[in-house]
């Protein structure tokens, strides 16, 4: 009987096949010579070549992950309400700016506006500075009508984000997240969810209850309707092509100039408050400053 290899892979002649196993071969003792070898089987490589190719995957998402979430810590840095003389109210889904000496029999100017629209994001980033002076000098009251036209979970996600923030009466707190909204919005539209709203708010000092509503989404069942309403008023009001933004002094549409020298949407404040007559005639410091002067000098003539 010839001896038998302990552990030898060959293939077969009878089947021409090899199945990847252990087993005992019969050989001629005389002139041969046999070594123990341990066989892989062929997948062996294969398997190890995927853990790694998994593994790698893992790392790139905990990477990808923690600059996700510094990024979005990073973007809510030094977040502080802002320093406004105006005050904010929301009634039937309307934002309400009003100065301390506004004039409430005034019609307001009224702006159609939308968290995830680009051309509302030039023209806040234009005419955000000029909208708090007019608004806190008494020069224009503001109604601020947010839609969700562009996307439908991101527009209804910030805009029900503003009016929540809104509806506190913290004019401060609101302006620096309408601010912030537009001004970082390739970020904040799109990609915040309602933990990085939350935050924002908590930051800006909104109450508790409100940050807490925010967090789990739960504004969206009371401003999401006001949304939608405001879509409406707008489609009625533009019947062959609704969009935003859109301006409308004295219930008239009026259109947004681009600005020449940006090639962007231009700063609307100014054309607004001529057409109404009321550039200049608002109270601020250094008007306040001259009718003080020229009353003390009254006084020294007499």
């Amino acid at each position: 009987m010839a001896p038998s290899v302990p552990c030898a892979a060959e293939k077969s002649s009878e089947h021409g096949r090899s199945d990847g196993r252990c087993r005992t071969v019969e050989r001629p003792s005389k002139g041969w010579s046999f070594v123990s070898q341990k066989i892989k089987a062929p997948n062996d490589k294969n398997r190890s070549f995927l853990w790694g190719l998994v593994a790698l995957v893992v790392i790139c998402a905990v990477v990808i992950a923690v600059m996700v979430i510094n990024g979005r810590k990073d973007s809510n840095e030094d977040l502080t309400a802002e320093d406004v003389n105006f005050s904010v109210a929301v009634e039937d889904g309307v934002v309400s700016l009003r100065g301390e000496n506004a004039d409430e029999e005034a019609s307001p100017v009224e702006l159609f506006e939308d968290y995830s629209c680009h051309y509302c994001a030039e023209l806040a980033e234009a005419s955000s500075d000029s909208i708090q002076d007019a608004v806190e000098n008494g020069e224009m009251n503001l109604d601020l009508h947010t839609v969700n036209f562009v996307d439908e979970t991101t527009s209804t996600r910030g805009g029900s984000a503003a009016l929540a923030i809104a509806d506190t009466g913290d004019a401060g707190a609101f302006w620096a997240f309408h601010k912030k909204a537009f001004g970082d919005q390739t970020t904040v539209a799109r990609s915040w969810e309602w933990e990085d709203y939350a935050d924002a708010a908590e930051q800006l000092g909104v109450d508790a209850d409100v940050v807490d509503s925010i967090r789990d989404g739960s504004v969206e069942e009371t401003y999401a309707p006001m949304l939608e309403t405001n879509g409406e008023d707008l489609n009625q009001r533009m019947p062959d092509q609704a969009g935003t933004p859109a301006l409308f002094v004295d219930g008239q549409q009026v259109e947004v100039q681009q600005d020449p020298s940006t090639g962007k949407l231009g700063d609307w404040v100014p054309g607004v408050l001529e057409t109404l007559g009321t550039a200049g005639s608002g109270s601020t410091e250094e008007q306040d400053a001259d009718a003080d002067a020229s009353t003390e000098e009254e006084s020294s003539e007499e």
